[in-house]
């Protein structure tokens, strides 16, 4: 197979990159890969606020019109590779590798980076690849799942804290000031997350937001579905500094889960960084089991 590098070209191209991550949740449902969401998020957010256009971080091969591989630059010295399931451990796959490496290191500019690669901790052949080519790896992210076929605990607020039903555009400056609190520094802005809701499969009502009495709007956990897997992500979760401990972030989470259930979702999903371990702890606590393993490569210099 010869597949040609092209980079990304809009939003058609978007759906089917989309495709690509389900044909291969479809064989491997406990990959890393990323989820649809992760793939808006990056999209109307990321992109948006880095100023930084798809077309310049994105590569694309093509079978026909067939997308067979996409290749994501990120930090930017890193970079994430998804393939179709029929690509992996194949000379095909080594070559894209070479490909996304080459461009990595063009683009690294500091010479205190080094290049880097995303690979899921199950993919033995893409990660003795990387090690033979003096990549040294070391845990990432930590994949947590969870069925969605039990019963799951009421979500619970404490008195004067309640959901609201769905996002609405003119709250988008309380969304923005949350996000900004709970990851700060962020670059999180108004504008930024009006353009955010634009996302294709953004769903004002799967934007899981419990309010504080006076308003304020004190914790989040946004919800992702992908109705053809039945696998729901949350991308990304978080808490008001200072309304931590109250049980705001977990009765999201279940009240998130409850709302994936009733979207005919049978599977959750959560990613969160390997050297945190309260973010651990408090995702175990909410029912989710570690699954995977994002782990980071880096080339030795």
């Amino acid at each position: 197979m010869n597949l040609q590098p092209r980079p990304y070209h809009g939003i058609h191209d978007l759906q089917k990159m989309k495709a690509l991550i389900v044909e291969g949740r479809k064989v491997y449902p406990r990959s890393c890969d990323p989820h649809i969401g992760d793939l808006d998020w990056w999209l109307y957010y990321d992109s948006f606020i880095k100023d930084e256009p798809f077309e310049s971080i994105v590569t694309i091969w093509e079978d026909g019109d067939q997308i067979m591989a996409w290749g994501i630059v990120q930090m930017p010295d890193a970079y994430d590779l998804v393939l179709h399931p029929a690509l992996r451990n194949t000379a095909t796959e080594t070559a894209l590798h070479t490909q996304m490496e080459t461009r990595i290191a063009a683009l690294v500019k500091d010479t205190d980076k080094r290049q880097g690669a995303f690979v899921c901790a199950d993919e033995t052949g893409r990660r003795e690849w990387l090690e033979k080519r003096g990549y040294v790896g070391e845990d990432s992210l930590v994949c947590f799942m969870q069925p969605l076929d039990r019963v799951l605990p009421t979500p619970l607020l404490p008195e004067g804290f309640s959901f609201i039903d769905a996002m609405r555009p003119e709250w988008a400056d309380r969304r923005a000031d949350v996000h900004f609190n709970a990851f700060h520094p962020s670059r999180m802005t108004a504008a930024a997350y009006t353009h955010f809701m634009a996302a294709p499969h953004y769903d004002p009502a799967l934007d899981i937001v419990v309010a504080a009495p006076d308003g304020t709007f004190a914790s989040f956990a946004m919800v992702w579905l992908d109705s053809e897997t039945c696998i729901g992500n949350f991308e990304p979760v978080g808490t008001r500094d200072g309304m931590q401990r109250k049980g705001l972030g977990k009765a999201a989470l279940l009240e998130g889960m409850r709302r994936m259930r009733a979207r005919g979702m049978t599977v959750a999903t959560v990613l969160t960084h390997a050297d945190n371990p309260g973010n651990i702890a408090f995702y175990k606590s909410a029912g989710f089991t570690p699954t995977n393993m994002i782990m980071k490569y880096e080339k030795q210099k």
